[in-house]
């Protein structure tokens, strides 16, 4: 199955033409690596479809339901995160589900029993959509991930900032990881 196709792409900045009419396709399961020297426009193509950056001319499209992962070259956060804060971004849409939940639970309190009944079924959908999303188990998949990546409880409690250039680059593998891509790039 195709996940990605892009045809006919033409990147210029400014007056330099970077590259011109390139088209491929990416499958299910392919493993491709892109080879050239500094400069050529490797990390272009990728921003390209990750969409951090725009074609002049071309067509770059993606299988319905795709699910793009990508790694940037140099991560930027605020001084202030912590690893596990950077893993946690994985699960934002679960998290901000969470609190949604937690906060319609608060309100059951003061409803009356014609609107607590409204409330508690919405509060089953959110709970059945918060299951299929993996709510329950993302403790779990952080501690499997990391634990691949060797990536311990005490450097999950650094600083992202304090890093080396290779633990930051496997905290933001992890991350991606985390957020099961259907489409990596590194």
């Amino acid at each position: 199955m195709i996940e990605c196709n892009v045809n006919n792409i033409t990147k210029t900045f400014g007056a330099d033409l970077i590259f011109e009419n390139i088209s491929f396709d990416i499958k299910t399961n392919d493993r491709i690596g892109l080879i050239g020297p500094n400069g050529s426009g490797k990390t272009t193509i990728l921003k390209i479809l990750y969409g951090l950056e725009h074609v002049q001319s071309g067509d770059v499209s993606f299988r319905k339901g795709c699910k793009l992962g990508y790694i940037d070259q140099i991560p930027d956060y605020e001084e202030n995160l912590l690893v596990i804060d950077i893993l946690n971004m994985a699960f934002e849409e679960i998290y901000d589900l969470k609190h949604k939940m937690d906060e319609l639970t608060k309100s059951f309190k003061v409803l009356d029993s014609e609107t607590l009944e409204i409330a508690l079924k919405k509060y089953s959908t959110m709970s059945e959509e918060y299951e299929r999303l993996g709510g329950y188990n993302t403790e779990t998949l952080i501690n499997k991930v990391c634990t691949g990546l060797k990536i311990n409880l005490e450097m999950r409690d650094m600083y992202f900032s304090v890093l080396s250039g290779g633990e930051k680059t496997r905290v933001m593998l992890a991350r991606i990881l985390l957020e099961q891509p259907s489409l990596l790039m590194l």
